[in-house]
């Protein structure tokens, strides 16, 4: 009779030959039929490893969970997405995924994306995430996992773990990718972004900027919450067909020279404007005026969200100013700007590494 065990080989006594070994081959390496290397003569036992030959049902599992987020607060709906994939090559059947709810998370529902909606509204599974899924090579599955942070967490970080374990029929080449954790602290975090916009198209064809044309843009910068922003900055870039520039920052200070408005203290849902009003110039080397801003968070407070954190505006510069403009100028003849908030790149039409 023979003892069988996971991943390896026994060498077994028989009940005629007590002292005889004899070679069970039992191949259970997560349940495959890979080949066994082989045992070194003698009486003693020994163990083999199994080496994947032609044949054998291999398949690499991966999971990762991501709720897109630096940081949560006590009280704060937050989703998860979890996604299963199958690298291949061979399909599987029955893999298990198993996401446990975190300490400090609570009144957890989940389902497959697209199903469940943004926020789990529409789940009808609660608690862990326990679950088996089929999967092709190269085929994936996305689930969502929404709960509350805890009003008085007992923890400092919210862990989300997730794992994904292969059938014992299928041989999983590489288990690193097979658990992955979000971590998050929990406590003061905000929500900064900004906006750019200009209104002003009126003086030229519909929504575009006319050469010689005085226009004014509106730098926002806000802070969503929850907790008051800390000391942030904003780095603005301005394209050299803007000129005669002249900046109005209602808290802090712009410096044209590094293209920089610091000195920007918010509180939760406040927000402040910098104001730039420009002359456009004449020119043929532009296509579209692009203003564009990114907020820097303070170094001391997270921020939920940065997706928010950079915009821009984008005006198309009209088509019949740059024509007169080359009708006014002869064989040889060329101009040039010097105007230019930020690091000069003259006459090249670009500002900060942006190219226009």
């Amino acid at each position: 009779m023979c003892d069988v065990r996971k991943g390896r080989s026994m060498l077994c006594g028989t009940g005629t030959m007590p002292y005889r070994a004899m070679l069970c081959l039992a191949m259970m390496y997560l349940g495959s039929a890979a080949p066994m290397a082989a045992v070194p003569p003698g009486d003693g036992a020994a163990e083999t490893v199994p080496t994947y030959g032609p044949g054998t049902n291999l398949a690499d599992l991966a999971i990762k969970t991501r709720n897109y987020r630096l940081a949560v607060l006590p009280g704060e709906l937050v989703d998860f997405e979890v996604t299963v994939w199958n690298e291949g090559p061979a399909a599987v059947v029955g893999a298990l995924v198993d996401v446990p709810v975190p300490t400090g998370f609570g009144s957890v529902a989940w389902g497959e994306a697209g199903v469940v909606g943004a926020l789990c509204e529409s789940a009808v599974n609660m608690g862990d995430l326990l679950t088996t899924v089929d999967l092709a090579a190269g085929e994936s599955v996305v689930y969502k996992v929404c709960g509350t942070v805890d009003l008085v967490p007992s923890v400092a970080d919210l862990v989300h773990t997730a794992t994904v374990v292969p059938p014992g029929s299928v041989n999983d080449p590489d288990t690193t990718n097979n658990v992955e954790d979000d971590i998050d602290p929990i406590g003061a975090a905000a929500d900064v972004m900004v906006s750019v916009s200009n209104h002003d198209h009126s003086a030229s064809s519909a929504g575009a900027l006319a050469p010689n044309q005085q226009t004014v843009y509106e730098i926002i910068a806000r802070n969503k919450g929850p907790s008051p922003s800390g000391m942030i900055a904003v780095t603005v870039q301005i394209p050299q067909v803007l000129g005669n520039l002249d900046f109005g920052p209602e808290q802090g200070m712009f410096d044209p020279g590094s293209g920089i408005w610091s000195g920007i203290s918010l509180g939760p849902d406040e927000k402040v404007t910098m104001t730039v009003t420009a002359d456009v110039l004449p020119t043929n080397n532009v296509d579209v005026v692009r203003v564009a801003a990114e907020v820097m968070p303070s170094n001391n407070l997270p921020d939920l969200f940065l997706a928010n954190n950079a915009s821009e505006d984008r005006d198309l510069y009209d088509v019949a100013g740059r024509v007169i403009l080359a009708a006014n100028f002869g064989s040889g003849d060329f101009w040039e700007w010097s105007n230019v908030v930020g690091p000069s790149l003259a006459n090249t039409g670009v500002y900060g590494g942006e190219e226009e």
